[in-house]
């Protein structure tokens, strides 16, 4: 008798649950269609609105002189670089120019060596 108590206890438990869980699904669901935006699906877009045009990719600059770049440095990692460059400047205003590309060694330890010692020692 106490085993069947018990499954029917359980099983009353995990059905309310499972009820509960599908009356807010349902609940946010009418919430979202009520109060969000109506948007158009082939383009994702609040309709009515209309899309602004994507802005137009600027010249390159010339390049004035050749980088000065130390071996082991692919091209790759010219590359990264210059483009977070060019992400951190906006693109507006006068152009930053990369002169140089070298490695750091901080005392012989490499990035990760550096990058550990450096969360491991920071104040609380």
């Amino acid at each position: 008798m106490d085993v069947a108590f018990a499954l029917s206890v359980i099983f009353t438990g995990i059905v309310i649950v499972f009820l509960v869980l599908v009356v807010l699904i349902l609940i946010m669901t009418l919430m979202g269609k009520l109060l969000g935006e109506k948007t158009n699906t082939s383009s994702g877009t609040p309709a009515g609105k209309p899309v602004p045009p994507a802005p137009k990719a600027a010249a390159p600059a010339p390049i004035v002189k050749k980088m000065e770049v130390e071996d082991g440095i692919g091209d790759e990692i010219v590359a990264v670089i210059s483009a977070a460059i060019a992400a951190l400047t906006g693109g507006s205003g006068k152009p930053a120019v990369i002169r140089r590309a070298k490695s750091e060694k901080a005392g012989g330890r490499s990035a990760w060596s550096l990058a550990g010692l450096r969360e491991n020692t920071q104040p609380f």
